[in-house]
């Protein structure tokens, strides 16, 4: 999700853009040979997009959050340390509470 995507006004909802996923399946499983490849949203034909409303304290921990650490340089919100995507593992991990490697 990049910044160019996100509506996050300064009061009230705001909403995501979404063109496309990046599912991580592992070098050897990509047409790419990286760990994450492009493709389109499921169940929607090439170059639709989904609208997704953000409610107001998820527009106000973003904002906060931009603010914060920035974007990476193609305009992500979520990255790693050294720019990169993050992980399902990393996602996993902080949803199950655990936050250490």
């Amino acid at each position: 999700m990049a910044l160019p995507d996100c509506r996050l006004p300064s009061t009230g909802w705001g909403r995501l853009i979404l063109h496309r996923t990046r599912p991580q399946a592992g070098k050897r499983w990509t047409d790419s040979g990286e760990f994450h490849d492009e493709r389109g949203l499921k169940n929607r034909p090439p170059g639709e997009t989904r609208v997704v409303p953000l409610p107001p304290h998820l527009v106000a921990m973003w904002r906060e959050r931009v603010a914060t650490f920035g974007t990476a340089d193609d305009g992500r919100l979520f990255f790693t340390d050294q720019g990169r995507i993050i992980s399902y593992g990393t996602y996993h991990r902080v949803a199950a509470g655990r936050t250490s490697a």
